[in-house]
């Protein structure tokens, strides 16, 4: 469950920032880039991730440009097998 992914992730995190800074280490190790996805109806390809402990983004490319996205505002493939950090990300924002 998403609990258990999540207790494992912070564990030894004190506070919300430094839990953030988890969630973030665990998608730059789990997440295999570059991706396809989308933002809006457009296609995107997700190439890594960044940020800081108020916020992760995705950074994307996208016509030759690259640009840094909320990661919550991506929307991800449905047989990604590897979405489910981003899924478990999401749902601890939403706690």
């Amino acid at each position: 469950t998403f609990d258990r992914l999540i207790e494992e992730m912070i564990v030894d995190c004190y506070g919300e920032d430094e839990q953030r800074c988890a969630f973030l280490t665990y998608l730059q190790d789990n997440v295999p880039v570059p991706f396809e996805a989308s933002l809006a109806g457009e296609d995107i390809q997700v190439i890594g991730f960044d940020g800081t402990a108020k916020r992760i983004q995705a950074c994307c490319k996208r016509n030759g440009k690259t640009y840094k996205i909320d990661v919550l505002d991506i929307e991800l493939p449905e047989k990604m097998p590897e979405r489910k950090w981003i899924d478990v990300y999401r749902y601890w924002c939403n706690e």
